[in-house]
């Protein structure tokens, strides 16, 4: 019992580095969090020197913004999963910043965007970009994905090429024009390097492909160099340390002139600021949404995203970075990766940080025909997730919200994209929340206590109720809150795929969700087949009354015995299900 109360005192002095108990912490956990910290750092770092270079920026300014980060995530943050890096969609936006106002603009508007989403966060506005994020952010994607994409393609041919933020139209109209222009060596240098790195896409998944590649590229360039390999002769390409694209010392804050920008300018860069806010806002609450269904994780707060986003974009532009916000892609894999604590974080910044004290070395054998095939492969991974086909054959009202935003930011641009799809996505929300009826008279608070007590000492639960340990090890619990959303269920078992073995269970943890609407129902129709032909039972669990009602009825109206996956609300009865189901497998 002393000994206890000691560790428990203790736990209270490292709340936000460890983030787990002290006494629970073990060596297994400290080589999966080094590990994890490792693999993140293989994943982010290409990424971030080619969306830096994409913005017309030296690769230093990807590695300072990675590295700002996660120091601020360490600093302030108390949670483990959340991953930030540059924010893919505003690239377009922080060129067309850079041109017109220079470096200066981009500073104020990274102040606006700061003020923006601290006001967000106190608003609780974070709540309602759940709901409203996943069409119009999905569309703004696939249009920022289609304009790095043409302008990326025209680079390795050869092709003089526009500044991106011009109109997409325009920029394959010159691509059209400009195809007799190519030369034979730019051809062979674009299928030579853009082949390799397809062919380590069909190998290795995700973003790890890139970082091969990029290892790749170096050690074959530094070999040419000592011709180390007598077949090779030397590779007259240029890299990206030959002549970085601009100095570091003239991004920072310190070095700015104090005269303010005309009314005219600074209108301007809050119309910027307001656009890049709600991108950045809906990419965070977004993020913390995928976070906390797949975790439970009650420290990933929203609005306390918001306001650290913000912090962290202010001083990621003051130190000669550019914008960032949190990446849903990287955040999952650091789940996947099992890191336990902070200290994960802190690896892939080191590491980071290491690349920095060496760059004029390192980037010196990086081509950048490297960094546009990367680029490519980015911008179609992109367009892939976003599932357009999904957007296509359904009858939802969030296809009218994403193509909308899609035409209009092709023939206008990002900023009015961005204002029509969240205006867009907001009036479908507010139609559905009219729709939901009250039904606190129905609803049983008991369920929360007992997974409260399950996800706060899991395994003791499981000795309690005599449960063992490889059984619970196949099985998922997914936090629902609110309404449901097409792109939420869609990464979650993405998600699972991802991994090496996918759950024999899950279950549906309905927490706080009041009503589900028919667009809801077919959502949920559709991850329960989806996730049925994997070999994985659905369970839901924790429904109010009035919820428990609906579902039953929808259920009988289907003429199909669980459409919806089977029907528990209390927990304990769930665990029972499984249980049982379990056992009769093994007979």
């Amino acid at each position: 019992m002393f000994r206890s109360k000691i560790f428990g005192k203790r736990n209270e002095l490292f709340p936000a580095f460890f983030n787990v108990y002290v006494e629970r912490y073990s060596f297994f956990h400290l080589c999966n969090d080094i590990w994890a910290g490792i693999k993140i750092f293989a994943l982010l770092f290409p990424v971030l020197i080619s969306l830096a270079i994409l913005c017309g920026e030296s690769p230093i300014v990807g590695l300072i913004s990675g590295i700002t980060s996660i120091a601020i995530s360490v600093i302030l943050s108390n949670t483990r999963y959340q991953i930030s890096q540059i924010s893919f969609p505003t690239c377009v936006v922080v060129t067309e910043i850079m041109i017109k106002y220079q470096y200066k603009g981009v500073f104020i508007t990274a102040l606006f965007v700061c003020l923006i989403l601290y006001v967000f966060g106190k608003l609780n506005i974070g709540e309602v970009l759940k709901c409203t994020a996943s069409a119009f952010l999905s569309a703004i994607y696939v249009y920022v994905a289609i304009s790095i994409l043409v302008s990326q393609i025209q680079y390795i041919l050869g092709i003089s090429t526009p500044a991106i933020f011009n109109s997409t139209f325009a920029n394959i109209a010159i691509l059209c024009n400009s195809i007799r222009n190519i030369t034979v060596s730019n051809l062979q240098y674009a299928i030579s390097f853009f082949g390799l790195l397809v062919l380590l896409s069909l190998v290795f998944k995700g973003y790890i492909s890139f970082f091969i590649y990029i290892l790749l590229c170096a050690i074959t360039m530094l070999c040419s160099e000592f011709n180390l390999l007598p077949y090779l002769e030397y590779l007259n390409i240029k890299t990206i340390g030959i002549g970085l694209f601009n100095c570091l010392d003239s991004n920072n804050i310190f070095l700015l002139s104090y005269n303010i920008p005309s009314q005219t300018v600074l209108g301007n860069l809050v119309i910027f600021a307001f656009a890049i806010s709600l991108v950045i806002a809906s990419q965070v609450s977004f993020c913390i949404s995928i976070g906390t269904s797949i975790t439970l994780d009650k420290k990933l707060q929203t609005n306390k995203e918001l306001i650290l986003t913000g912090i962290s974009n202010l001083v990621s532009v003051s130190c000669g970075g550019l914008f960032i916000s949190p990446d849903t892609e990287l955040s999952i894999q650091n789940i996947h990766f099992k890191s336990k604590s902070l200290l994960s974080i802190l690896i892939t910044g080191l590491l980071l940080y290491i690349i920095l004290c060496y760059k004029d070395y390192i980037f010196n054998y990086i081509p950048t025909y490297a960094i546009s095939s990367i680029l490519i492969m980015l911008s179609v991974s992109v367009i892939r997730n976003a599932d357009i086909t999904q957007y296509m054959v359904s009858k939802n009202k969030e296809k009218y919200i994403f193509w909308t935003t899609v035409n209009i930011a092709l023939y206008f641009g990002f900023v009015p994209a961005v204002f029509a799809g969240f205006v867009l996505s907001l009036f479908t929300f507010s139609r559905r929340i009219i729709n939901i009826k009250n039904p606190s008279v129905y609803t049983n608070k008991d369920h929360d206590s007992i997974v409260r007590e399950f996800i706060s000492n899991k395994y003791g639960y499981l000795n309690t109720q005599k449960i063992s340990k490889e059984i619970f090890e196949q099985v998922e619990i997914i936090q629902i809150e609110n309404i449901l959303s097409i792109n939420l269920l869609e990464m979650i078992r993405k998600t699972f795929i991802s991994r090496d073995t996918f759950p024999k269970f899950i279950i549906l943890y309905f927490q706080n969700v009041p009503f589900l609407d028919g667009e809801a129902f077919r959502l949920l129709k559709k991850f329960v087949s989806a996730t049925n032909k994997l070999g994985s039972t659905v369970i839901l669990c924790g429904t109010n009354g009035l919820l428990l009602e609906l579902i039953k009825k929808k259920e009988k109206e289907s003429n199909v015995n669980n459409i919806f996956g089977y029907i528990i609300p209390n927990f304990s009865d769930a665990v029972s299900k499984i249980l049982k189901t379990t056992k009769l497998n093994q007979n």
